[in-house]
């Protein structure tokens, strides 16, 4: 072979042979970088996130208020107003020393009639809510 020829698989580098080189390399570098943004990511989600070990709550905290058979005083009262204030509201039925899911069931039945304001409104209702496509039916 003279000095000036190259050998197969030997000659110069063509910018082709360069691109794929450095693609190759530039994949590696992608792919290390994917992994790092993730790690961050993770990171940064899990410190916001903070510590989730169950932390115990105060003893009664979720316990109810009243145990079975715990005897109640109960009132039914009937308003107009918004909110019920009971020196204005209308006491329907009460019962002193009722057992809280010891009693039997008991029933009371009480007609209300309305005033004239809350006839209207109702009736303003009906009207509104006639056609078929009422939303508030």
């Amino acid at each position: 072979m003279a000095d000036g020829a190259i050998a197969a698989g030997q000659g110069p580098e063509r910018p082709g042979n360069q691109q794929s080189g450095q693609q190759q390399q530039g994949g590696g570098n992608k792919l290390f970088a994917t992994i790092a943004r993730m790690a961050l990511m993770w990171w940064v989600m899990s410190y916001f996130k903070g510590n989730k070990q169950a932390t115990p709550s105060p003893a009664g905290a979720a316990a109810p208020l009243y145990r079975k058979g715990d005897m109640l005083d109960m009132y039914v009262y009937v308003s107009e107003q918004s909110y019920l204030q009971r020196d204005s509201a209308e006491l329907v039925w009460s019962q002193t020393d009722v057992g809280l899911a010891t009693t039997p069931e008991r029933t009371v039945t009480y007609t209300y009639t309305p005033s004239q304001v809350i006839s209207w409104f109702v009736g303003l209702l009906v009207q509104r809510c006639s056609h078929a496509g009422c939303s508030m039916c």
